[in-house]
């Protein structure tokens, strides 16, 4: 072997010896590759509003207001007082409603009923205990029994209720809590502006409905409608009834023990000589709850004096 530094019988000169003593001696450090960065992280809102299923209210825990319910609202319904970082429903100037999703004696949305819980049943009903008559409103309607109790005062106050009941459903889960409600009132004075008799009663109601739906079920949802129109009255006056399906997609995921509620929004114009504004009644019965019967049990108890 000839010695480093010639080629043939000739010696390179001293530069390139040198160069060639680098090439052979020290290899080039590849450069880092950069880690790529992580793309950040983006959240869907989930579907709300359906009648065509069409996207709707945006996830937010509830807060006592309900529903399916009142999260901080009714059922399901759902308003009241657990709930979680929620809304039930952002209530503009008025004051906070209970959530369906939630008050505070207002459980959850979910799965299945809480163990214990009887098999929801749509022929059965809860037992009727007495009449609660609600003169602001104008009418009268059933009182049940158990699990039926008298609605406390996150439901009861100005903005709200004036009278009515509620059924918790379920245990709490992650600040989210369902009650069944049956409960009446009268509409909020920007929902009746103009209002001039019974012809009217279809605009109010559709009015009310958007307005329950945002403030107790404020849980991401899809909606169905299942009825749109007028109602006959016992006793007389007019009535007009709004009634729709709610579904909430996340329920089974989180743990919630209500996984859909049926709403019912119902006015009634008394035909009184005053004039004055419809009675109004809202009832929100969850699909946990064991006598799905009582929707029906109580929009058909409905008495006007």
């Amino acid at each position: 072997m000839r010695p480093a530094g010639r080629v043939g019988d000739r010696r390179l000169p001293a530069p390139v010896q040198a160069m060639i003593a680098q090439m052979t001696t020290t290899a080039p450090t590849p450069s880092p590759v950069p880690s790529p960065v992580p793309a950040p992280s983006t959240v869907t809102d989930a579907p709300a509003s359906r009648t065509r299923r069409t996207p709707s209210s945006r996830a937010r825990p509830s807060r006592p207001l309900a529903v399916l319910s009142l999260g901080g609202a009714v059922a399901a319904v759902l308003l009241a007082d657990g709930s979680g970082g929620r809304d039930p429903a952002a209530a503009s100037s008025s004051p906070p409603p209970p959530d369906t999703t939630s008050p505070s004696n207002a459980p959850a949305a979910g799965t299945t009923p809480s163990s214990g819980a009887p098999a929801a049943d749509p022929a059965r009903t809860s037992e009727v205990i007495g009449r609660i008559h609600d003169d602001q409103a104008g009418f009268s309607y059933v009182r049940l029994g158990a699990p039926w109790i008298d609605a406390g005062g996150a439901w009861t106050r100005p903005g709200m209720f004036t009278a009515g009941q509620t059924a918790p459903i379920g245990p709490e889960r992650g600040g989210v809590s369902f009650n069944a409600i049956s409960a009446s009132g009268v509409p909020r004075p920007a929902e009746i502006g103009g209002y001039s008799g019974p012809d009217d009663l279809d605009a109010v109601a559709a009015g009310v409905k958007t307005r329950i739906v945002r403030e107790l079920f404020n849980l991401p949802h899809t909606e169905e409608s299942l009825h749109s129109g007028p109602a006959q009255m016992s006793g007389g006056g007019r009535g007009w009834l709004e009634q729709v399906r709610l579904d909430f997609p996340q329920a089974a995921a989180n743990g919630w023990p209500v996984r859909s509620t049926t709403l019912a929004i119902l006015l009634v114009d008394t035909g009184g000589a005053d004039g004055g504004p419809p009675g109004l009644l809202v009832v929100s019965i969850p699909d946990a709850l064991g006598t799905q019967g009582d929707l029906d049990q109580v929009i058909g108890s409905v008495q006007v004096p």
